[in-house]
């Protein structure tokens, strides 16, 4: 593989954060008079972006009725208060990151987290300074696994399907990259609800590591 242009998926691919999507979640379920979800309850509500993380606890634990927006505005104001209290980046993703970055590759974050706070989580965690940028759920019209995501994405680089890479850890991940025509490496831990052998890649990486050679064969 010689991509120009290295997508990353954030939550289940480069950082573990459903300690904090866990908290925040039960925080606002508190505020609503609701049980809370332990974590193992949250981790497959991840992946579809905050509005779909937001319904899907609320069906979780059924109260009165509550607007959705306001709901999601709430929660993201819990979120961003502690986004990096119990996240955790994956073993080797730091000094990968830096590898691919001394090599000359474009580093960008592609996931369906709002931007903003994708930003914040990363700068909180000591690892923004090595992304070129960093995209989030609503950088564009569409999320993730519509691949005009990663179509607009190409098109601000300049770059073809077949010059990029997409690294993720789930099945909406998989999905975007193959509709995309982008090739996609998955990262066999995660947030992904199927099995990893129906999950459609180009490669497998059992740890985060395994990316630079794969990139730089001997």
């Amino acid at each position: 593989m010689k991509p120009k242009l290295l997508l990353f998926d954030l939550d289940g691919t480069l950082v573990d954060s459903v300690g904090d999507l866990t908290a925040a979640v039960n925080g606002l379920l508190s505020e609503l008079g609701r049980p809370s979800l332990a974590i193992d309850e949250v981790r497959p509500m991840i992946g579809d972006g905050v509005g779909v993380l937001v319904r899907r606890a609320l069906a979780a634990r059924p109260g009165p009725e509550i607007d959705p927006d306001t709901a999601v505005v709430r929660y993201l104001a819990l979120y961003e208060s502690s986004p990096s209290a119990h996240t955790l980046i994956y073993p080797g993703v730091v000094e990968t990151l830096a590898t691919l970055a001394e090599l000359g590759y474009p580093l960008v974050v592609c996931t369906n987290k709002p931007e903003r706070v994708s930003g914040a989580l990363l700068q909180a965690l000591g690892i923004a300074g090595l992304f070129t940028r960093v995209f989030g759920g609503d950088s564009f019209p569409w999320r993730k696994p519509d691949p005009r995501v990663i179509g607009a994405i190409l098109k601000e680089f300049a770059l073809s399907a077949a010059d990029a890479l997409f690294v993720g850890d789930s099945e909406v991940d998989a999905a975007c990259a193959e509709a995309a025509g982008v090739p996609f490496a998955l990262v066999t831990y995660g947030y992904h609800r199927v099995p990893v052998v129906e999950i459609p890649r180009t490669a497998t990486l059992g740890t985060f590591g395994e990316l630079v050679p794969l990139l730089t064969p001997a």
